[in-house]
């Protein structure tokens, strides 16, 4: 472990040390994650750990001991919440200890320091390691020293885990739905990502480990388990490509869980989306028909410039293959506007794409340049307001593909998994994605319950009516 910058008190071996071996004295925390779904399930992770540790959980915006926070630098104004959430921190708990962790303090933790809000900046390597929180709020010894300076930076130029965080037994939150880190890492080349310099190449978790700590998600409650990571698809493939551990043969090990009734796949690319995955969704009953798969352009030259590795035939060819085998799949995906050399030519021939492929819904981003990618050094910057037209067309055409998704599951009978229940109202989700609200007659969170599609009540939610006789 070694710091890219000097710290301000530095971190000696022998500091280390007796760090690892510091029991803590227990207090209060709060755990806050910035972006994706992977910084969210790495932070419940920890925050199970603290509480078994012996420490209790306060929301954030209460005084605490300790405040956590996974920043994000997917993007610039990633880089500014998480510094927002900083000065915040440090409004809340004056006196309490801060730690900057996450992508945005593995890429540059230099700017975190500069703010002097935190006491502790952690790379990703190091975010797992729970004696640095325990020692950073550890008693003073006899002689008045601790064992953790007040400040300093441990951020390693290699940001791989060493070992993937887990759920401490008993002690996560009770959900119907669980996320479970598979994966970290990517082997990619977008020429706009910064994500492999503040994650590393392509890491898969053993998937013995990955199925018994599935058992213990169903144990305390989980109905459905969600298989995450930064580039998920490639599961397994550092092995090599169609290993018997990629993640189609993953899924299959899952769904001979007892209890276990649902597993939701997250974002695949392209690549991965392999006629054996499509096959188990039409075997399995438990694999979701739900794919999100990033597109990011509609348009060959710039998909070329972004360094993805198809072009728009072979993307909408993956379409067709999919929807001919699991015709009623729920089919998102990702698009980037405003890339630099991105022309109104090259975004109306996106815009046509997209409503060619008929997504089910559209998560829309604008470009923002990463420092040391090679698009940063891109020509044809496009303006900030032309960014702004573009989501707001591909957004409008998100709300109607949306709506028009719902419209055609209208008067079909569905089963959901309730979520939420109060008063016999709630919501669930279907296997295919769809929000349901119920105003009555709603099941206990966590069952499983038959209703038929209703209008929709928004962009995001359909009506639910429990059928008459249940």
């Amino acid at each position: 472990m070694r710091s890219k910058i000097p710290p301000k008190k530095s971190y000696g071996d022998e500091v280390r040390e007796s760090v690892h071996g510091c029991p803590g004295r227990g207090g209060t925390f709060t755990v806050y994650a910035l972006g994706c779904r992977v910084n969210q399930e790495e932070m419940e992770c920890l925050r199970s750990q603290l509480l078994a540790a012996g420490y209790k959980e306060r929301p954030f915006g209460d005084p605490v001991d300790l405040t956590i926070i996974n920043t994000c630098t997917v993007t610039a104004a990633g880089d500014r919440d998480g510094r927002k959430l900083l000065r915040k921190a440090r409004r809340f708990s004056p006196q309490g200890r801060i730690v900057a962790t996450g992508c945005t303090a593995q890429r540059d933790p230099g700017a975190l320091d500069d703010l002097q809000v935190a006491d502790l900046i952690l790379g990703n390597r190091e975010k797992g390691n729970l004696a640095l929180y325990r020692g950073l709020l550890a008693d003073p010894s006899p002689e008045g020293e601790t064992t953790v300076p007040a400040t300093g930076i441990l951020v390693d130029d290699d940001p791989s885990p060493q070992c993937f965080l887990t759920h401490a037994p008993g002690f996560s939150t009770a959900r119907t739905r669980a996320t479970l880190k598979i994966q970290d890492g990517c082997n990619g080349h977008c020429t706009y990502c910064i994500i492999p310099a503040v994650r590393g190449p392509s890491i898969s978790r053993p998937w013995k480990e990955i199925l018994s700590e599935a058992g213990g998600l169903i144990a305390r409650g989980a109905r459905e388990i969600v298989l995450t990571g930064i580039n998920t698809g490639s599961y397994g493939w550092e092995a090599r490509p169609g290993a018997e551990t990629d993640l189609a043969s993953l899924a299959e090990r899952l769904a001979g869980l007892a209890g276990l009734e649902r597993i939701r796949l997250a974002s695949v690319e392209p690549g991965y989306v392999t006629p054996r995955l499509l096959d188990l969704m039409t075997r399995m009953r438990s694999l979701c028909p739900h794919l999100h798969v990033p597109l990011q352009s509609g348009d060959d030259e710039i998909l070329k410039r972004m360094g993805r590795p198809y072009r728009t035939g072979e993307f909408a060819d993956l379409v067709r293959r999919i929807r001919a085998v699991t015709p009623r799949i729920t089919l998102g995906t990702d698009i980037i506007v405003g890339f630099p050399g991105e022309t109104e030519d090259h975004f109306r021939r996106t815009l046509c794409f997209v409503k060619e492929q008929d997504f089910s819904y559209l998560h829309v981003f604008s470009y923002s340049p990463r420092p040391g990618t090679p698009a940063e050094r891109l020509e044809g910057t496009v303006a900030d307001g032309e960014k702004t037209r573009r989501s707001r067309l591909l957004r409008d055409l998100d709300s109607h593909l949306r709506r028009g998704h719902m419209a055609l599951r209208k008067g079909s009978q569905d089963r959901i998994l309730v979520e939420s229940s109060h008063h016999g109202a709630g919501d669930g989700l279907t296997a295919d994605y769809l929000r349901v609200v119920l105003n009555e007659g709603a099941a206990g969170s966590g069952e499983m319950m038959d209703v038929v599609i209703g209008e929709p009540v928004d962009d995001h939610h359909v009506r639910g009516i429990i059928p008459h006789g249940m």
